[in-house]
């Protein structure tokens, strides 16, 4: 086998697919069915980061506001010992 068909790879899609792929080729006005492949495997990565980005805002911002409800805890603690 040459060493160029060794770095290529090759799959069949199911005919109902088929239709799918030609309409956002034609609307996203891209020169082969390769390139309608390659644009959808790059948006779902990104969504998939974007995803797990979102996941560690989530975590972190959970982090914080148990972190300031305790320093809050601790200051009203502090304030009330002042007052009296």
């Amino acid at each position: 086998m040459k060493q160029s068909a060794l770095k290529k790879s090759s799959f069949t899609l199911p005919r109902a697919e088929i239709p799918l792929i030609k309409n956002l080729r034609k609307r996203l006005k891209l020169h082969s069915n390769t390139e309608v492949v390659r644009l959808a495997l790059k948006e779902l990565s990104l969504k998939f980061d974007r995803e797990q980005l979102r996941q560690s805002f989530r975590e972190a911002s959970t982090l914080v506001q148990k972190a300031n409800a305790k320093e809050m805890a601790e200051l009203d603690q502090l304030a009330g010992e002042a007052l009296e």
